[in-house]
Parts: structure tokens; sequence; C-alpha cells
């Protein structure tokens, strides 16, 4: 092999004395280029043939959102009308040329391939329409400015709610009656005297999602006559670290400052999101701290926390409650009784007899993975059916096959 050929070989990165490698790569090469072409020919070509027209949707959501906005009129119309006039003065026509050319040492390619200077010495059509891009970019900033304007605020992550103005009762919650009356023991702990009242108590409910627990907790502190302070701490993870402490802390102390909502039940919702085995020591310790600083004695507020995940939530966190509730899904009975309680909103055919229905579903349906969550979904569905066939009134059809529904999705 002579020295220009050895060169050549080094040139396009091919150990040295392979020729047949060399000329494989430069063959490679050669396709990719003429791929490439084609591919800028095929889509400069149909760049003819866009239609104006199609951009008005994208103008009509502009209009509606900056409408939306209540955006004064003579701004609209200043950018409407800049943006239309970038459209009536752009010519989709006009091109330029790019070419890939042999005297750029960086991209050279020597070969003694014909095709392969044909490729090289060719001019590439690229799509290089300023005033396209331009009229992109109008509608690209439009469209950012209105963006802009749109509220993006975090919502609270907590509310006071007065015992009138919790909208669950006890009489729409089916099931979990052992859970209920311990809970209701342990809320009558606030009636009590002085004297009597413990110092410290602070309840834990677990289980899986969709079981009622938070619904539960909202029914009692109505019945009871209480205050309900709900605080998700799902929300309040959008916040950095920092943020949620200030946060946390912050609400602790009005929390102990207005006694005008006192009686009240503190319920702390998502607990293992805050203060799972992964999450934050800092925000696990204030947490720990803000909930022993409330004494269910001297304040009359009573603590209670609702997990999905028991086993997420740290050793540290678990020891500071005093009981432990568990929400299993519900049995077959249970599920009976809600289903009844579910049933008794939604009009059913003459021949269906609300409390056999109510046995049928339940018993057709796999405690182990069934939530209460799930059985609201099967009437949810049952209604969609029924308003789908222009029907006041469910059929058993309906409720065979919204069963079947939450079956292969929960399956």
């Amino acid at each position: 092999m002579d020295d220009e050929d050895k060169y050549k070989i080094e040139k396009i990165g091919t150990p040295a004395g392979d020729a047949a490698s060399a000329q494989s790569v430069v063959n490679a090469i050669n396709y990719i280029l003429l791929k490439l072409k084609e591919l800028d020919d095929y889509y400069t070509d149909k760049l003819k043939f866009i239609d104006i027209s199609s951009l008005d949707p994208i103008i009509e959501g502009i209009h509606e959102k900056l409408n939306d906005l209540k955006i004064t009129q003579d701004l609209f119309t200043q950018k409407l009308s800049e943006l239309e006039n970038k459209i009536n003065s752009t010519d989709f026509d006009s091109q330029q040329t790019s070419t890939i050319s042999s005297d750029n040492a960086d991209t050279e390619i020597t070969s003694d391939s014909q095709d392969m200077k044909d490729v090289q010495t060719e001019n590439i059509p690229t799509v290089k329409n300023t005033k396209l891009k331009e009229l992109l970019n109008s509608i690209l900033n439009l469209q950012t400015d209105a963006n802009l304007l749109i509220p993006t605020q975090v919502p609270e992550f907590y509310a006071i709610l007065p015992p009138e103005d919790i909208k669950k009762s006890l009489e729409e919650l089916g099931g979990y009656i052992d859970q209920k009356d311990l809970l209701g023991l342990i809320f009558s702990f606030l009636t009590l005297p002085d004297t009597e009242i413990p110092k410290n108590y602070k309840i834990m409910l677990y289980g899986p999602e969709g079981n009622g627990k938070t619904s539960i907790i909202h029914a009692l502190a109505k019945k009871y006559g209480y205050s309900l302070i709900f605080i998700d701490f799902s929300i309040l993870i959008s916040y950095s670290e920092n943020k949620q402490i200030q946060k946390l802390i912050s609400l602790f102390k009005k929390i102990k400052e207005e006694q005008e909502i006192r009686p009240a039940i503190l319920f702390l919702d998502n607990l293992e999101m805050i203060t799972g085995k992964q999450s934050s020591r800092y925000i696990t310790k204030t947490i720990i701290l803000e909930m022993e600083k409330i004494s269910l004695a001297d304040h009359r507020i009573l603590i209670v926390a609702a997990t999905r995940d028991i086993d997420e939530i740290s050793e540290t966190v678990l020891k500071v409650f005093d009981d432990f509730i568990e929400f299993l899904n519900p049995d077959d009975l249970e599920k009976s009784k809600i289903l009844r309680i579910l049933l008794d909103k939604i009009k059913l055919e003459e021949n269906l007899d609300i409390d056999e229905l109510a046995n049928d579903l339940a018993f057709n349906i796999n405690t182990k993975v069934f939530s209460c969550a799930d059985l609201e979904s099967i009437v949810k569905i049952v209604k969609f059916l029924s308003l789908k066939e222009n029907r006041n009134y469910a059929t058993k059809s309906d409720f065979d096959r919204s069963l079947q529904r939450i079956k292969s999705r929960i399956s």
C-alpha cells in the first residue's frame, strides 16, 4: 500500500492496511448523503403545498385564550394584525441552497468513486425560509404571551372547615362498622372534662386507597360538631423542602393560636408522601415536633393521620401514634351494604330488586382487589350506560357490563 492510499484510509478513520474496510466506509457515507438529499428534496417539495388556512385553528385558539383572559381588544387586534401581515407577506416558494464543499478540510472525503464526487459537488436544497421562520416564531410568541397570563398557583395544601361546611355524612357511607365505632369512641374524648381527657392521643388510619378513610373522618367530624383541619401532603410536596418546612411551622402555629376552631380534628392525609423512609429527615423531624406541640387536653385537637402504605412511613414517625386502625378492602357483607346505599340513589328497571342486586354484585366481586371507590365506579358507569341509551333507569345488563369493565381495569 503506497503512502497516498494509507493517507486516504486514515483520513476516514479506518485501520491502516484494510483497503476493503476503507471502501465500505466510503460507500456507507455515500449512501447516507444520498438519502439525506432525497429527504431534503421530499420535504422541500412538500413545503410548496402548505395551505395557509391550516394556520386558522392556531389563530382561533390564541383568540379564545386571550378573550378568556380578558385581554383588551385593542391589544389583541394589534397582535393579530401583525400576525396576519406576516402571513400575507410570506413567500413559501422561496428557497436557498447550500453546498457540501470538497474544499472544507474537516468534511472532505477523498475517493476515486465517481458517485462520491457527484455527491460532494452537487447542490443540496435546504429549507431556509427566513420569513417562514419569523411567522412560526410569531405564533409561538403569541401563544407564550397568552400562556404566561394563565394562573399557575399551587392549590392550598390545607383547609379549615367548620362542621356546617363539611359535605359528607355517615348515612351515605356504608360498611366499616367496627372502624366507625372505634373512631366515634375516640372522637368522644374531645367532649370529656379536663380531668378525664387524655393529654395526648394520635391515631393512624391505614389501608388501600379508596376505602373511605378520608370520607369517614369528614363525616364523623360533622356528626360530632367538630371543625376539620385538613392537610393534604400530596400538595405540600409541590414546594421546595425549605418552603415545606416554613409552611408547616406557620400552619401549626396558626392552629394552636386560633381557639375559635376548637374542638377540632387535625387530619393529616397522605402522610407517607412527606414522612416516608426516603423523605427528608428535616421535614420528618419538623412534622414530629409540631405534632407533639399539640395536646389533646390543652388544645382540644385530635390528630388523625391516614396513609395508603404504612410500610413506607419511617419508624420514627410511627412511634408518635397511639392507635392504628386498618381499612382493608370491604368483605362481601360490607360490599353489599355499600352497594345498597349506592343503588338507592339510582332508578332501576321494575324487575330488579335492590337487595338481591346488591347481594348478587357483592358476591361476584373479588374482595381482595375491589375497594369502596371501585364499587362507586360500578354505579357511575351504570348511570353512564343508561344515559347513553336514552333511558332514565338502569338494567341488569348495565350492571353486568359495568362490572366487566371494572374487573378488566383492575385485574
